[in-house]
């Protein structure tokens, strides 16, 4: 009679696995720790940077908006200043 060998794990091999998996399972919650930190750190390093650069992009638009002014104002003394010129010119030729 050649019955079917039916291998039943022993107690011994049973928590040798156990014990397998739980240290398996422990260094992958640590692994996990640990980039879950990495993560959030570059989130908020991310926010900090965005929020700087919407700073950024405030400031630089006021002073494009004072620039912009400013050169409006230089052309329009410079028109002025053309038309006193040739009123002057004018003058000098009568």
């Amino acid at each position: 009679d050649l019955s079917p060998v039916v291998a039943t794990p022993s107690p011994q091999s049973t928590e040798a696995d156990a014990e397998w998996w739980k240290v398996k399972y422990s260094k992958l919650e640590e692994q996990f720790i640990i980039l879950k930190r990495r993560n959030e750190d570059l989130e908020e390093r991310m926010l900090n940077l965005v929020e700087k650069i919407e700073c950024d992009k405030i400031v630089l638009s006021d002073e494009i908006d004072h620039l912009s002014s400013q050169l409006t104002a230089a052309s329009n003394k410079v028109v002025s200043l053309e038309r006193e010129c040739a009123r002057y010119k004018k003058d000098c030729v009568l």
